[in-house]
């Protein structure tokens, strides 16, 4: 995968397609990221109609007048991002919001009983991880998962599959594995190849689809298909498989430290081989190697490099919390999730 080169032209290019840049943040917010770092906003958004804001226009007062137009945080958010944005980066946010209605849920609102009413609502976990995040991140939390979705299919994934097979009126068959079968029908009928697809065309004939196995290891998965293409010829079934069975079907790269570390080396900054290996990238992640297979890249600082004290020295010459989340985004998030914003930069604004 080519990586796409942010020049000046590329950026001014892509602001030219938006009449605003709240527009042009939202739909390409690499190139305005781009043109912000180099200083070539301004060219890229001449065309628009907007007002420039002055640097440190969004203070307390300005926010706080902007956020008493809103109800909700989601509307202030939606309708007035620069003043969201400011107010969330200076510790502002919940003093301005004070007026607005909270929709947070009462104490004890999730109990067991409630999340298994939401979990009935769905077939599998993964529609209601999708569908009702809230509840089911309780549920997991509190270890009702398993209860409260006893009555869910059990779906596979890329390294846990089940073997199917399609038996046709005419005494034609297809044997294959699939991680869920709803996805492989449907992503069956859009491939014009699909074996199974053909015969359908050539003979208007409806087959019956069996699960053969549970959701089982992929290599157990793969033995059980070669066994059961074997049992349907010796009972005289026409097979339609074209690829030898025993395949472990359609699944992800398996990504092991070794094949990690090979396509890691050819970059010298996280950000490129994220962008072009994002499997590899997040398969490091879940499994503890990213700071490893990294170390060989340039500006390669773990999570425990920033103290207080170099937080401290590197918002020297930042006159606000805007800035010094400008200046260094490492540095600001490590202090915010480390509580030290309110030493760094106290608030200094109330309401009346």
């Amino acid at each position: 995968m080519m990586k796409k080169f942010y020049s000046k032209e590329f950026c001014v290019n892509e602001g030219l397609k938006y009449e605003r840049r709240t527009d042009f943040h939202d739909n390409s917010f690499t190139a305005y990221k781009y043109a912000i770092k180099n200083g070539w906003i301004n060219d890229a958004c001449s065309h628009m109609p907007e007002i420039i804001k002055p640097n440190n226009y969004w203070n307390f007062e300005h926010c706080r007048d902007n956020a008493l137009k809103y109800k909700r945080r989601t509307d202030f958010r939606k309708s007035s991002s620069g003043a969201y944005s400011a107010a969330r980066i200076n510790g502002w946010l919940d003093i301005i919001c004070e007026h607005m209605i909270k929709f947070s849920k009462p104490h004890g609102y999730w109990t067991i009983d409630k999340c298994r009413e939401i979990a009935l609502k769905y077939d599998t976990k993964k529609e209601f991880l999708i569908n009702d995040k809230t509840a089911y991140k309780m549920a997991h939390k509190k270890k009702w998962i398993d209860e409260i979705c006893v009555h869910m299919k059990i779906c596979g994934n890329y390294y846990n599959k089940c073997v199917y097979v399609y038996e046709f009126p005419d005494n034609h068959a297809y044997v294959g594995i699939a991680y869920n079968l709803d996805v492989r029908k449907r992503n069956r009928k859009s491939n014009k190849n699909d074996a199974v697809t053909k015969h359908i065309k050539k003979t208007n004939l409806t087959p019956i689809i069996k699960q053969l196995t549970e959701i089982i290891p992929i290599n157990e998965a793969s033995k059980q298909e070669i066994y059961f293409v074997e049992k349907y010829k010796n009972e005289n079934w026409n097979i339609l498989n074209v690829i030898k069975a025993g395949g472990a079907g359609y699944h992800k790269i398996i990504w092991t430290y070794n094949k990690i570390r090979k396509v890691a080396l050819k970059y010298n900054k996280r950000t490129i081989f994220r962008k072009n290996y994002p499997g590899a990238y997040d398969s490091a992640w879940r499994n503890g190697w990213l700071n490893d297979i990294c170390s060989h890249m340039v500006g390669n600082k773990i999570k425990k490099y920033w103290t207080f004290k170099l937080c401290e020295k590197e918002m020297i010459g930042c006159n606000s919390r805007m800035e010094f989340c400008e200046k260094n985004r490492g540095a600001y998030y490590f202090a915010i999730n480390n509580n030290w914003m309110d030493k760094l930069f106290p608030i200094k604004y109330k309401l009346n």
